[in-house]
């Protein structure tokens, strides 16, 4: 299985990539997602909007997983693999590519291929991760660059983005973006405070600026292209329907709980420790007095024996 299997869709959490691709897919389409993983969002498709859903997935325990939820499911290799006949064939009204241009080698001459399994007024809808998002700028401001193995820098990833170069890429492959609605992930003040002082870094307008920059605060690219021959829309630029501040206030108010329950914390080990001092202290004392009791017991039973032996 793969790092990505067994994802769930949460509508309810709009700031999530599945929500936000699950919302760009007409209802009652033909779809195909690239990279299906086992199938689940698929079987959502399926389920609450009467999609037809394909697959197309190299991971061979998500392939089997997914055959059983969806239509039909490829096992090809878009890059270096001939189309299959069957696939070839159809032609879909959205095209699903969620985490996956990235790991193309060729990512303009693939999403050309896919264009031509559109329907005539396909789309083809993508996120893609932001490398310019704060955490990996603040990463670099310290001279390091940490691959993992999921997230912005997941070691299996062989290209990278800015909004930009995902303009660039679409451009080449004869794809219009049409709509975008990124995923947020900003970071407040007081945290990148901290981390600038753990760098050892002064504050000279980065923080105002960041605040600004919805490059920066953007985790994801997440939206849909189609085929610029049919496209109206010519310029574009990055937007989000999630609030910033909203997620800023929420990610403040979380760590001001979190302060506020260390110090709760603190205080209740405080307390604890107090208490430990004044039960030894307290044991110290009975065990003095008992020693001065036995003292005095023992004394007073050896005159009393001794006055018996003098009488006797």
């Amino acid at each position: 299985m793969s790092n990505y299997s067994e994802g769930k869709l949460q509508l309810e959490a709009k700031n999530t990539t599945w929500t936000k691709v699950f919302n760009f897919v007409p209802a009652g389409s033909t779809v195909l997602d690239v990279g299906c993983s086992d199938g689940e969002l698929g079987r959502e498709l399926k389920a609450r909007k009467g999609c037809t859903v394909y697959g197309i997935e190299l991971e061979p325990g998500d392939l089997a997983k997914a055959r059983k939820v969806l239509d039909g499911v490829f096992d090809v290799n878009l890059e270096t693999d001939s189309m299959p006949v069957a696939l070839a064939k159809k032609h879909f009204d959205a095209i699903i590519l969620a985490d996956v241009i990235e790991h193309f080698v060729h990512p303009s001459e693939t999403l050309q291929t896919l264009k031509g399994l559109l329907s005539k007024d396909g789309r083809i809808i993508f996120s893609i991760p932001n490398m310019s998002h704060i955490s990996v700028r603040l990463q670099l401001l310290g001279g390091r660059l940490v691959y993992n193995e999921t997230g912005l820098l997941d070691k299996t990833h062989l290209h990278f983005y800015d909004f930009q170069e995902v303009l660039r890429i679409m451009h080449d492959a004869g794809l219009q973006i049409v709509e975008n609605d990124a995923n947020s992930l900003p970071y407040p003040p007081s945290f990148l405070q901290e981390k600038l002082a753990a760098l050892g870094l002064r504050d000279a307008g980065f923080i105002a600026h960041t605040q600004k920059d919805r490059d920066a605060q953007t985790f994801q690219f997440v939206g849909y292209a189609v085929d610029a021959k049919n496209a109206k829309v010519k310029k574009v630029h990055l937007t989000t329907t999630t609030p910033e501040y909203e997620l800023v206030k929420y990610i403040e108010t979380t760590k001001r709980s979190l302060d506020d329950t260390m110090k709760q914390v603190q205080a209740v080990r405080a307390a604890k420790e107090a208490l430990q001092t004044e039960a030894d202290e307290l044991r110290d004392r009975l065990d003095r007095i008992q020693g001065t009791v036995l003292w005095k017991v023992a004394s007073r039973t050896h005159r009393a024996l001794w006055g018996l032996r003098r009488r006797a």
